[in-house]
């Protein structure tokens, strides 16, 4: 018999005489699937998108994946008024990292307060720029660490 051949994979007879072996196996292959999709494929990050279409930017938060945010974003999937539901263009301009999502909320709103689609292009341009919204958002001005 060949390399590789013999197995839960290949042979439904060792499967049955080895079932313990196989329920561990599938066990740990839920519970490490389960960890990367929760842990490993979350993009919490504050996110820019462009539109073609409207030749306009949009600013978001994110605390999953960022692939099927855009996806959604794309097929005008949130409720409500929702600016991004005028095109179906929507790419990703700009993505910045954060710490966790109420960082991700604080970068959101500093970029959104700058109100400039000349400020989000030196976003991309001076990567600088990027390093140091990202400290002064790191605390909020209401948490106890920055009195």
């Amino acid at each position: 018999m060949a390399i590789g051949t013999v197995g839960a994979w290949f042979d439904p007879a060792w499967a049955l005489q080895n079932q313990g072996v196989t329920e561990m196996f599938l066990l740990f292959y839920f519970q490490f699937h389960t960890f990367y999709i929760h842990f490993i494929m979350k993009d919490i990050c504050c996110y820019i998108l462009w539109s073609e279409k409207l030749g306009k930017f949009y600013i978001g938060a994110c605390q999953d994946s960022l692939q099927e945010r855009i996806k959604k974003h794309n097929m005008g999937f949130y409720d409500g008024i929702n600016f991004t539901k005028k095109a179906n263009d929507w790419s990703i301009y700009l993505r910045i990292d954060a710490m966790d999502y109420s960082h991700a909320i604080r970068i959101e709103k500093k970029i959104k307060s700058m109100k400039s689609s000349i400020y989000i292009k030196n976003l991309l341009k001076y990567p600088e720029l990027i390093s140091k919204i990202f400290e002064e958002t790191k605390k909020s001005k209401d948490s106890p660490e920055s009195r």
